[in-house]
Order: structure tokens, then sequence, then C-alpha cells
């Protein structure tokens, strides 16, 4: 009665321990029929142990007050609804509200040309990776709509030319085609491209989507 430990019994022999059973209830002391059924109690205390313990543990103090500029925010967000019934930020104003959320990007610029293209590449560095940029397009899929990995000019100056040829060959009539410029990001332990998105559903409210990026997010 006096151990903080749990303890379990088994009591095996019918109604020759009847007495014992009796008297180790009266006790508050469990008792089973079976080895296997005691050893299964014994792991559902286990597993309230744990779950209490992580139940129980207290998270490091975050900050709740965030020094963003919530004006510029909301300039944004009346600039995209001016545009029209779509309501879509395309990537390069997905970068900006992320940047003013503090979180680190390598945001792309707009290039309308082909010496546009390459005076932002020497700017920010090579390598770089290229990309068709039309205001209406939120998601480029084909291989011929992008370009990674470029390292010197000339690879910049045939990664525009190619981008351009192929959206004229797959889009006629889509009119003055740009490209935007970025940094390419890497890791020496590699990273996985991550797909995110939100949109308020007149049904179910706001949704969010998270998933595999590039490629993947076709599947």
């Amino acid at each position: 009665k006096e151990s903080h430990k749990p303890v379990l019994t088994v009591w095996m022999g019918g109604r020759k321990v009847e007495d014992g059973i009796k008297l180790f209830n009266e006790a508050g002391i469990p008792t089973y029929t079976s080895p296997e059924h005691a050893v299964r109690a014994f792991m559902y205390l286990v597993s309230y142990s744990q779950t209490r313990e992580v139940l129980y543990e207290t998270p490091r103090d975050l900050s709740v007050e965030l020094s963003i500029d919530r004006a510029k925010i909301r300039s944004m967000f009346e600039c995209l609804e001016s545009h029209g019934p779509s309501n879509i930020f395309g990537e390069r104003e997905s970068m900006m509200l992320l940047d003013v959320y503090g979180i680190p990007t390598s945001r792309p610029i707009i290039a309308r040309n082909a010496d546009d293209a390459l005076w932002h590449a020497q700017r920010i560095g090579y390598p770089v990776a290229m990309k068709m940029y039309l205001p209406q397009t939120t998601h480029e899929t084909h291989a011929n709509e992008v370009a990674y990995n470029l390292t010197c000019d000339e690879d910049v100056t045939n990664a525009f030319s190619r981008i351009v040829q192929n959206a004229k060959e797959e889009q006629p009539g889509v009119g003055t085609i740009s490209v935007t410029v970025q940094r390419t990001v890497s890791h020496p332990l590699g990273g996985t491209q991550l797909l995110l998105g939100a949109k308020y559903d007149p049904t179910f409210g706001m949704v969010l989507l998270a998933g595999t990026g590039g490629d993947g997010a076709e599947l």
C-alpha cells in the first residue's frame, strides 16, 4: 500500500486462488488471469505516462509581436483587388509578401529583354535562375519555361532567347514576354521544393495548400 510504483499481479490457479484475488482487489491492487493481460495493462500505463510528459512540456518563449509593415501589406492586397476577379498573387508578389513578414527569399527581378536579364544576373551574382514571367501565370511547369544554375553571361543570354522563343510557340499571341532573374539557392545537404498556397473558398472558408513543389505540384 505504501509503494509509489505500479503493482500488477497475475493469479493462475482458477478457484484455488480466488481468496488471494479477492484480498488484492480489496486492497486496490489489480489482478490478471494471464501474463499477457498484465503486460498489456502495463504498456497502457507506459503510454499514458509518456503522453502526460509531452503535454506538460513547456515550449520556449516566443515573441507575439512582429515588426512588420502592416500598411505595406494592406496596400499590396488593395492593389491585388484592383486587378480583377482572379485575385491571384504571382511569384514576384508572393515573394514580396514573404519578405515583408521577415521570411528570407531570393526575390525575383523582372527583366524585359536580354540586356536587362544580363545586367540583373551580373548584379545578383552567379549562379542564377531564370523563369518566364507573365502576370497571369502562377506556376511554371514546362522545362522550356525555366532555366536553373546559369553560371555565366552566355548562359543567361541563351536562356533568355530559348524561354522567349518557346513561350511564343506554346502561347501564340501572348504579346510581350518577360523573365524573372533570381539567385540560385543551394544547400550542401540538398533541399526539398515546397508548395504553399492559400485562398478563401465560399464553402469551406480559408483553405491552405501544402505539398511538394516543382514538377511534383502537377501530380
